[in-house]
């Protein structure tokens, strides 16, 4: 393998890296936020259960890259990881991570276990919930601003200035 490959090559990993922990840290800020105002008891759920259910979680593909957000997910909602239906911390957590827009469908699916349509459904019912409240706007434009920061720090790093 020539230089240029291997530097190329080392840097998608290193972006693949970044962008896993970007996500990892993301969710676990929404997802402790949200669970701020209580946890999801674990009554009722088996041992059994949640074995299964990590042991499922661990036959996708990618699992272990996502491991620490599906682990913070299963600690925080248990239930809603364990049963059909997911309870409204859970659905506040799909939505929230949705608006940020850093992270995927496909992602949420496999964190929750869901299917896309039952992810997208429970951000359906979030947004219908605080449709054009003032704090979904407020959010909304403040991740936006956030965003735009954090696109022009990363700028000013890849030029060399200091920020």
């Amino acid at each position: 393998m020539s230089e240029d490959k291997s530097i190329r090559k080392t840097q998608e990993v290193i972006q693949r890296i970044a962008e896993t922990i970007r996500k990892n840290a993301l969710m676990e800020c929404i997802v402790k936020g949200i669970a701020e105002d209580g946890k999801e008891e674990a009554e009722g759920i088996t041992a059994q259960q949640i074995i299964d259910l990590i042991r499922d979680y661990l036959k996708q593909e990618g699992a272990e890259r996502d491991a620490s957000v599906f682990l913070t997910l299963l600690a925080n909602f248990p239930k809603s990881m364990v049963a059909h239906n997911l309870t409204p911390q859970a659905k506040a957590t799909i939505a929230a991570t949705y608006w940020t827009e850093e992270v995927s469908m496909e992602d949420m699916a496999r964190w929750f276990k869901r299917s896309k349509s039952t992810i997208s459904e429970a951000i359906r019912q979030v947004s219908n919930t605080l449709s054009n409240t003032e704090t979904e706007q407020e959010f909304k434009s403040e991740w936006r601003e956030y965003r735009k920061k954090a696109e022009a720090d990363k700028e000013k790093q890849a030029s060399g200035e200091k920020f």
